[in-house]
């Protein structure tokens, strides 16, 4: 919980110190969603997560 609170304050932090304000809009890596992390992002106020439904390229290669 410490290690995903921390990163994601260092996130926001970073987006701000480049002027980049009211992050509300994250994709989790790897197609993986974790509720924990979901917890985590919504305390930070980012509404809209992506990520879970997204279609792997690996699945796609060789298919036309």
């Amino acid at each position: 919980y410490n290690e995903l609170s921390t990163d994601t304050s260092t996130m926001i932090n970073e987006f701000k110190k480049n002027n980049i304000n009211n992050i509300n809009t994250f994709a989790y890596p790897y197609n993986k969603e974790e509720p924990l992390y979901r917890t985590i992002l919504d305390r930070a106020g980012i509404k809209y997560v992506y990520g879970k439904g997204r279609i792997p390229i690996e699945s796609l290669k060789g298919k036309k």
